[in-house]
């Protein structure tokens, strides 16, 4: 072919094109300058001994035997108190941890006799039931290592009449979705950018569109970015833009110019319109799926195309606007606005209408000052769960947690509510704040007392910095009628 203007491309999860880390920011229309990149533990020696020479006998010391009973006096809702009664036996102090043996002490106690360590009148406050409580001192080892000898553990709330709720055993979810199953939605899209008529086909799959749909919303909007679980499929989008530009002759500049037309492209709806309430931001694969959406929407969309491009980018939030654009970083040589962050100019990109360019800026926002959000700088995180039911009574709750994200989580918490058929809370387990890596993943176990005699549903949620990160909500069991 002697003239290449129509744009075919068919994308499918798994075509993976290796990033190329060659660009740094947008300069000038004329091109873009290129990127330029530019053990073992010591020996210890080792300590002979004379065969001759006895060692003196040592003397035998009798471990302590600490021991302890608990009381617990439920209070309201799921609150308890909790008093212990402690014989030291020689120690000088006795600590009490909640969730695992390993954990730091909530009470340290260094006298014997009864002491109230949980309640409204204590430091720690009143605790939930299901919480699993241990009693431990420390234990001097030739090992210069911390560790604890248990001699004690207690689960807050079967004291009361233990509660065997069979019906929910087996109970179990997971919101990672498993890109191994088969089904794709196809979506094709038609433009013009310039004199360039071309038709992109795109297939997404469909567990992927599910697993997006079912994530709790957020106001966080860079992680709508860090989410990896698109990124192979955003990068083999923008690689089908790269080879037509190759192919056609374009340079960088035109190829950012053909993306952003793609979006500017795209029909442009409110909140109201597409999902029925505002402050609805989807997901780059959402806005595909849909062929549209807001002004968040499609700079979610493009910073997520132009991050997989090699190019940095920012979110630009006008909120007394009322409106989100783009921010391209670029050199000093490109015309148009601008704001500066981190030492970094980043160009006004307009996504919600046709015709656009970099650097041009509606009459809406001028005059305002936009907060500047970072992409590719936040946790993301999937989880797993699967309920049965303790022989002691009551039911241990264990979970896995993975960090999806691009960013270290470092206050995840598993949280599991029992809940009526009215939605009230029957009981609640929490477990303690875990630090799960970029690309990591945590086990984890809770317990909890949910009644046997009550139909009811579990609502698991993973927790960052103490407010829902994301959540799923199981369907209702109801106790066996025999």
């Amino acid at each position: 072919m002697t003239h290449r203007s129509r744009l075919k491309l068919v994308v499918e999860l798994g075509q993976v094109v290796p990033r190329m880390d060659r660009r740094t920011y947008l300069r000038s229309a004329a091109g873009l300058a290129a990127l330029t990149a530019s053990a073992g533990c010591p020996a210890r020696g080792t300590d002979s001994t004379n065969p001759a020479t006895e060692s003196p006998p040592s003397t035998a010391t009798a471990e302590p035997n600490p021991n302890i009973s608990w009381t617990e006096e439920w209070l309201e809702g799921t609150s308890y108190r909790v008093t212990v009664t402690v014989e030291l036996d020689r120690l000088d102090e006795v600590h009490i941890m909640k969730g695992t043996p390993s954990s730091d002490p909530m009470v340290t106690l260094d006298s014997s006799g009864t002491h109230t360590i949980a309640g409204p009148d204590t430091e720690y406050g009143s605790i939930e039931g299901g919480r699993m409580l241990f009693a431990g001192y420390p234990l001097e080892t030739s090992l210069d290592l911390d560790q604890t000898k248990s001699f004690g553990d207690h689960v807050v709330g079967t004291q009361d009449e233990a509660s065997f709720p069979m019906f929910l055993n087996g109970l179990s979810g997971s919101t990672d979705p498993n890109l191994e199953q088969s089904g794709a939605i196809e979506k094709t899209f038609t433009q013009t950018i310039g004199s360039r008529k071309t038709t992109l086909t795109i297939q997404v799959p469909e567990v992927l569109s599910s697993y997006y749909a079912n994530r709790t919303r957020t106001r966080n909007y860079g992680a709508y970015v860090s989410d990896t679980y698109d990124d192979s499929y955003i990068q083999s989008l923008v690689s089908e833009f790269e080879t037509y530009g190759s192919e056609n002759g374009l340079s960088d500049r035109e190829i950012i110019n053909h993306m952003m037309g793609f979006v500017q492209h795209l029909e442009y709806s409110t909140d109201e319109v597409s999902k029925g309430y505002n402050e609805y931001p989807k997901y780059p694969t959402e806005t595909l799926l849909d062929k549209g959406g807001d002004c968040e929407d499609t700079c979610i969309l493009l910073a997520s195309m132009l991050e997989q491009f090699g190019y940095g980018a920012v979110l630009l939030a006008f909120y007394d606007a009322q409106h989100m654009a783009l921010g391209i970083a670029g050199g000093d040589d490109v015309q148009g606005s601008s704001v500066t962050h981190e030492g970094q100019r980043y160009y006004y990109v307009e996504t919600t209408d046709t015709g656009w360019n970099v650097g041009e800026t509606p009459d809406q926002v001028q005059g305002h000052s936009p907060e500047v959000i970072s992409i590719r700088s936040h946790p993301v995180l999937v989880f797993s769960y699967g309920i049965q039911v303790s022989s002691k009574g009551g039911v241990k709750i264990n979970g896995a947690l993975k960090n999806v994200g691009d960013a270290v989580a470092e206050t995840a918490q598993l949280r599991v509510q029992f809940q009526d058929d009215q939605q009230n809370t029957l009981t609640t387990a929490e477990s303690d704040p875990k630090t799960i890596p970029a690309g990591g993943e945590t086990e984890l176990s809770v317990s909890a007392v949910p009644p046997d005699d009550t139909k009811q549903r579990a609502k698991v949620s993973v927790l960052l910095d103490g407010s829902v990160h994301d959540s799923m909500t199981s369907e209702y069991r109801t106790p066996n009628s025999d």
